[in-house]
């Protein structure tokens, strides 16, 4: 049996050219390397259990683009109230704290998917429709944290969308042959391809914005949940990496994010579920609700 470490080793140990070329992409997109300032100060103030409402205020005044979003989403149909929420200072505390935290991350995040590049477009699509999928499947565990699975969703692929800025015909063509056979081990097709994969990416993101150990556990190994389940990562992070890569599975299925729904696509017989232990008939139900969700929710993240 292997060794605990063997199986990290293994995972993040690139060959020298992978680690130059990697290393090469990230000095050319440094804007990237840190979240925007106002979801920093966000995240900042909101783990501060002093802060209040009006703190919170005074930074996303700075951003009209992520007042009017916290808006919206107040006065949406999320919350159903019977008058409309006018002040800022109201709508947080309709949403929430968390709520608005995990809005003002995912804002900074799927600003980086604006481009009328098609493939950007369904890039975007996958994102929203995985942070919606794996908030809904969160909901069945209680050991897990609901809006931490749904910020792993929506951040899972940002990798991509470095890989299609710098690479575009090489992660376009990536992108066709998983269209054609949605069995094909992507991680290996990129490494062939770019000697990295865009886990590795995600992975440095992750890391140059301090997001949480749990958060960048997730988005580095997404795609690795056998491997990881023979180390000694944390329970609560292993059930979050099963969570993004089962509603990876579900997008797959629906075709969010894809050209077209693959409906033969097994979500039940899986190694994620095989984890999980989701019975078929939830599964069935959350199939219709995550479309459901996607189709009604989508738009407020646009």
């Amino acid at each position: 049996m292997k060794e605990l470490f063997d199986f990290f080793e293994e995972l993040d140990t690139l060959s020298p050219e992978g680690r130059q070329a990697l290393d090469a992409m990230m000095r050319r997109n440094t804007e990237l390397n840190q979240l925007p300032m106002v979801a920093q100060k966000v995240m900042r103030i909101i783990d501060n259990p002093n802060s209040t409402a009006g703190d919170l205020e005074r930074v996303i005044l700075n951003d009209q683009a992520l007042t009017t979003k916290i808006l919206k989403i107040a006065n949406s149909s999320f919350y159903g109230l019977l008058r409309a929420v006018s002040t800022l200072q109201r709508a947080i505390l309709v949403v929430g704290f968390k709520a608005v935290k995990d809005i003002a991350v995912s804002t900074a995040i799927l600003n980086m998917y604006k481009s009328s590049d098609p493939l950007s477009i369904k890039l975007w699509e996958r994102a929203v429709g995985a942070g919606i999928a794996a908030r809904m499947l969160s909901l069945e565990f209680e050991s897990t944290d609901v809006d931490e699975s749904f910020i792993g969703g929506l951040l899972h692929g940002m990798g991509k969308v470095l890989l299609l800025r710098n690479y575009p015909e090489e992660t376009r063509r990536v992108y066709e042959i998983m269209q054609d056979d949605p069995d094909t081990d992507e991680i290996s097709l990129e490494m062939e391809i770019f000697q990295f994969a865009h886990t590795h990416v995600s992975g440095e993101m992750a890391r140059n914005w301090n997001l949480s150990n749990k958060l960048e556990s997730v988005l580095r190994y997404h795609r690795n949940l056998p491997e990881m389940l023979w180390t000694d990562l944390e329970m609560e992070i292993k059930t979050n990496i099963a969570i993004v890569s089962l509603a990876l599975r579900f997008c797959r299925l629906l075709g969010i994010g894809w050209d077209e729904p693959h409906p033969n696509f097994n979500i039940a017989d899986c190694a994620e579920n095989d984890f999980l232990r989701v019975p078929k008939e939830r599964l069935d139900e959350m199939l219709e609700q995550i479309k459901l969700a996607f189709f009604s929710e989508s738009q407020l993240f646009a």
